[in-house]
Protein backbone atom coordinates (compact mmCIF):
# COMPACT_ATOMS: atom_id res chain seq x y z
CA UNK A 1 0.00 0.00 0.00
CA UNK A 2 1.15 3.63 -0.83
CA UNK A 3 2.74 5.92 1.96
CA UNK A 4 1.07 9.73 1.79
CA UNK A 5 3.46 12.38 3.85
CA UNK A 6 2.25 15.25 2.38
CA UNK A 7 0.13 16.99 0.83
CA UNK A 8 2.04 17.88 -2.29
CA UNK A 9 2.32 13.62 -2.74
CA UNK A 10 -1.34 13.63 -2.88
CA UNK A 11 -1.67 16.11 -5.27
CA UNK A 12 0.87 14.80 -7.43
CA UNK A 13 -0.56 11.32 -7.18
CA UNK A 14 -3.90 13.24 -8.16
CA UNK A 15 -2.61 14.86 -11.09
CA UNK A 16 -0.57 11.69 -12.05
CA UNK A 17 -3.66 9.47 -11.95
CA UNK A 18 -6.05 12.36 -13.69
CA UNK A 19 -3.17 12.22 -16.65
CA UNK A 20 -3.57 8.70 -17.23
CA UNK A 21 -6.93 8.55 -17.39
CA UNK A 22 -7.24 11.38 -19.98
CA UNK A 23 -4.48 10.02 -21.75
CA UNK A 24 -5.87 6.50 -21.98
CA UNK A 25 -9.73 8.00 -22.71
CA UNK A 26 -8.31 10.18 -25.21
CA UNK A 27 -6.42 7.38 -27.18
CA UNK A 28 -9.07 4.63 -27.08
CA UNK A 29 -11.96 7.15 -28.33
CA UNK A 30 -9.61 8.09 -30.69
CA UNK A 31 -9.01 4.62 -32.28
CA UNK A 32 -12.59 4.51 -31.81
CA UNK A 33 -13.37 6.95 -34.20
CA UNK A 34 -11.22 5.77 -36.68
CA UNK A 35 -12.49 2.79 -36.79
CA UNK A 36 -15.74 4.31 -36.85
CA UNK A 37 -14.74 6.51 -39.55
CA UNK A 38 -12.68 3.54 -41.37
CA UNK A 39 -14.72 2.92 -44.48
CA UNK A 40 -15.02 -1.03 -45.52
CA UNK A 41 -11.93 -2.55 -47.23
CA UNK A 42 -11.81 -2.50 -51.40
CA UNK A 43 -13.93 -6.06 -51.83
CA UNK A 44 -16.45 -5.22 -49.40
CA UNK A 45 -19.28 -2.46 -49.30
CA UNK A 46 -20.85 -0.66 -46.22
CA UNK A 47 -24.36 -2.28 -45.63
CA UNK A 48 -26.17 -1.08 -43.10
CA UNK A 49 -22.76 -0.11 -40.97
CA UNK A 50 -21.09 -3.55 -41.98
CA UNK A 51 -18.86 -4.96 -44.27
CA UNK A 52 -20.07 -7.23 -46.37
CA UNK A 53 -17.73 -8.76 -49.08
CA UNK A 54 -18.41 -8.68 -52.66
CA UNK A 55 -16.43 -10.31 -55.38
CA UNK A 56 -16.30 -13.89 -53.89
CA UNK A 57 -15.72 -15.36 -57.05
CA UNK A 58 -19.28 -17.17 -56.61
CA UNK A 59 -21.57 -16.69 -59.82
CA UNK A 60 -24.25 -13.90 -59.30
CA UNK A 61 -26.74 -16.29 -62.34
CA UNK A 62 -30.27 -17.45 -61.06
CA UNK A 63 -30.40 -20.72 -58.92
CA UNK A 64 -32.58 -22.23 -61.74
CA UNK A 65 -29.82 -21.45 -64.66
CA UNK A 66 -26.95 -22.96 -62.43
CA UNK A 67 -28.92 -26.07 -61.94
CA UNK A 68 -30.04 -26.45 -65.75
CA UNK A 69 -26.49 -26.30 -66.38
CA UNK A 70 -25.23 -28.67 -64.25
CA UNK A 71 -27.87 -30.96 -65.32
CA UNK A 72 -26.60 -30.28 -68.87
CA UNK A 73 -23.23 -31.14 -68.45
CA UNK A 74 -23.80 -33.97 -66.30
CA UNK A 75 -25.84 -35.45 -68.83
CA UNK A 76 -23.99 -34.49 -71.48
CA UNK A 77 -21.12 -36.52 -69.55
CA UNK A 78 -23.67 -39.45 -69.71
CA UNK A 79 -24.08 -39.36 -73.11
CA UNK A 80 -20.92 -39.84 -73.35
CA UNK A 81 -20.05 -42.74 -71.81
CA UNK A 82 -22.90 -44.04 -73.64
CA UNK A 83 -21.43 -43.57 -76.70
CA UNK A 84 -18.12 -44.81 -75.57
CA UNK A 85 -20.06 -48.00 -74.34
CA UNK A 86 -21.61 -48.46 -77.96
CA UNK A 87 -18.35 -48.33 -80.11
CA UNK A 88 -16.87 -50.58 -77.26
CA UNK A 89 -20.10 -52.96 -78.29
CA UNK A 90 -19.07 -52.71 -81.97
CA UNK A 91 -15.36 -53.40 -81.60
CA UNK A 92 -16.35 -56.31 -79.15
CA UNK A 93 -18.47 -57.70 -82.04
CA UNK A 94 -15.58 -57.16 -84.56
CA UNK A 95 -13.28 -58.74 -82.27
CA UNK A 96 -15.34 -62.01 -82.02
CA UNK A 97 -13.97 -63.57 -84.53
CA UNK A 98 -17.24 -65.86 -84.81
CA UNK A 99 -17.12 -67.04 -80.42
CA UNK A 100 -20.54 -67.00 -80.16
CA UNK A 101 -20.39 -65.99 -75.85
CA UNK A 102 -18.57 -62.73 -76.96
CA UNK A 103 -21.19 -62.27 -79.81
CA UNK A 104 -23.98 -62.16 -77.38
CA UNK A 105 -21.75 -60.44 -75.00
CA UNK A 106 -21.46 -57.66 -77.44
CA UNK A 107 -25.44 -57.50 -78.48
CA UNK A 108 -26.03 -57.50 -74.87
CA UNK A 109 -23.64 -54.17 -74.39
CA UNK A 110 -25.14 -53.30 -77.38
CA UNK A 111 -28.06 -53.03 -76.48
CA UNK A 112 -27.81 -51.87 -73.12
CA UNK A 113 -25.95 -48.55 -75.09
CA UNK A 114 -28.54 -47.94 -76.86
CA UNK A 115 -30.54 -47.64 -73.96
CA UNK A 116 -28.43 -45.40 -72.40
CA UNK A 117 -28.01 -43.11 -75.30
CA UNK A 118 -32.36 -42.94 -75.18
CA UNK A 119 -32.38 -42.02 -71.76
CA UNK A 120 -29.18 -39.53 -72.13
CA UNK A 121 -31.17 -37.82 -74.98
CA UNK A 122 -34.50 -37.84 -73.48
CA UNK A 123 -33.03 -36.49 -70.35
CA UNK A 124 -31.09 -33.55 -72.11
CA UNK A 125 -34.65 -32.81 -74.10
CA UNK A 126 -36.70 -32.67 -70.55
CA UNK A 127 -34.09 -30.90 -68.94
CA UNK A 128 -34.21 -28.56 -71.70
CA UNK A 129 -38.01 -27.94 -71.55
CA UNK A 130 -37.88 -27.43 -67.86
CA UNK A 131 -35.71 -24.83 -67.96
CA UNK A 132 -37.54 -23.16 -71.19
CA UNK A 133 -40.36 -23.54 -68.95
CA UNK A 134 -39.14 -21.79 -65.94
CA UNK A 135 -37.63 -18.90 -67.95
CA UNK A 136 -40.45 -18.26 -70.32
CA UNK A 137 -38.57 -18.97 -73.55
CA UNK A 138 -39.46 -20.86 -76.62
CA UNK A 139 -39.64 -24.53 -76.52
CA UNK A 140 -37.28 -25.10 -79.50
CA UNK A 141 -33.51 -24.81 -79.07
Amino acid sequence: MLKIKNTKQLYLLVVALWLGFFVVSVGSSRALTTALDQKCQANAKDVGGICVPTGSGLSEAPIYLILSNLFSWLLALFTVFAIGAFVLAGIQYSAAAGDEDVIKKAKETAKNAGIGIAVGLSGFVIVRAISAALTGQSWFF
